[in-house]
């Protein structure tokens, strides 16, 4: 099994699962089809996870739609052996892989897979030429498989709580200080130090995934007596030369700017920084606000370079886990510690995080929100209310 991707004359990009002999397996990428509203990276994700289903069945000689279409009860040995087979890690190559993936990968796998099996299923009975008898069989058959594939999710592994996923307010100053243009913490072309100063402190300030920072157009940062920076969703476009494209994924938002220094940086890469990448490009232009070097859209490879970089330079300062998603926590636990001491209500911040943040749903926000650590300050609050200095250190026993 093999997993390309295709690119369309607009600038689409889908992926196509292909068999052992190199030829697409129709089922899955009509699924994909059917999907494409989805980004990329969520339609890749897709395949990769039906993969092991059509290994599971090439292995045992089985053609999935013939199956379905026998009506064949499909007993709890088989099922189960399907199961079995979405746990195991999934060679490639030579490469050594480990006997059995995390829970989490799994039970996506086993969604994905139960979700497509379903579909194939209403697929067979939408067929006008099935007989009342098998129709009722097929049914049969699909229920007893929902049943038993719903039956075999695992239980969500325990965070680690001891691991804290956004910055203290010191480590995103020093963050800033490190990667600040006029700063010599770090050596880079003055271009490209403004850049990625650029694309951290919109990250940290605004809240902004790295695929909102990398689909911002020239024409989303309005300058003004207060500049605007509008995210917006967009279908791909046949400009966008990454291998893979950014993309918004939540809802689109326009988000106020009101931070003189960084509006000036902002203007000053707009029109000088950024031509320098553009003449370079040898006159093939493009709207984008960050480019590389060369001149083309910024990977998101780039942007999580900047990390890297920054992470191996400074280790005892920066948290060894500091990537582009540490940022996004610090942002949302931040405004949400910033919303409760203005005393705000709980729908309240729910209902602006959504909007800063760009969610569809509330409970988006909470994997972000550094409740245990709220909790600890507000237990320590409680404690020295109740029982005062008794708990200092220079206090006897």
């Amino acid at each position: 099994m093999n997993i390309v991707k295709v690119q369309l004359k607009n600038g689409e990009r889908l992926p196509m699962l292909l068999d052992s002999q190199g030829l697409p397996v129709v089922a899955v990428n009509e699924w994909i089809l059917t999907r494409r509203n989805r980004s990329l990276n969520t339609l890749n994700n897709y395949v990769q996870e039906l993969t092991p289903l059509y290994v599971w069945l090439e292995s045992r000689g089985e053609d999935l739609f013939e199956l379905i279409r026998s009506g064949r009860f499909w007993t709890e040995a088989f099922t189960s052996s399907l199961i079995e087979y979405l746990r195991r890690g999934q060679r490639k190559g030579k490469k050594i892989v480990k006997l059995a993936v995390r829970p989490d990968t799994f039970n996506k796998r086993l969604s994905t897979v139960l979700r497509f099996l379903n579909w194939c299923f209403y697929a067979v009975l939408s067929d006008q030429e099935l007989g009342e008898a098998r129709r009722e069989a097929i049914s049969k058959v699909q229920e007893k498989v929902s049943y038993t594939l719903n039956d075999g999710y695992h239980s969500k592994e325990p965070s680690n709580n001891e691991v804290k996923k956004g910055l203290t307010v010191m480590q995103a100053r020093f963050l800033q200080d490190v990667l600040d243009p006029e700063s010599t913490m770090l050596v880079s072309s003055p271009q490209t130090k403004l850049r990625n100063y650029l694309i951290v402190t919109l990250m940290l300030l605004l809240g902004l995934r790295p695929g909102e920072v990398l689909s911002l157009r020239l024409c989303d940062v309005e300058f003004g007596a207060l500049t605007n920076v509008r995210v917006r969703r967009r279908r791909l476009c046949a400009e966008d030369t990454r291998s893979c494209p950014a993309s918004v994924k939540r809802a689109g938002r326009i988000l106020v700017l009101d931070y003189p220094r960084l509006e000036k940086l902002l203007n000053s890469y707009a029109m000088k920084a950024r031509e320098i990448a553009v003449r370079r490009a040898s006159g093939k232009t493009n709207s984008f606000f960050f480019l590389s070097r060369d001149g083309k859209p910024l990977s998101e490879s780039s942007v999580q370079a900047i990390f890297k970089r920054v992470r191996r330079a400074y280790p005892g300062k920066l948290p060894g886990n500091l990537s582009a998603k540490s940022l996004r926590h610090t942002f949302t636990d931040g405004v949400h510690r910033e919303l409760k001491f203005q005393g705000r209500s709980e729908d309240e911040i729910r209902a602006i995080l959504m909007y800063l943040r760009g969610d569809t749903g509330r409970e988006s926000q909470d994997t972000y929100i550094d409740y245990q650590g709220q909790s600890e300050e507000a237990q320590r609050s409680y404690w020295l209310k109740v029982a005062g200095s008794r708990g200092a250190d220079d206090v006897p026993v």
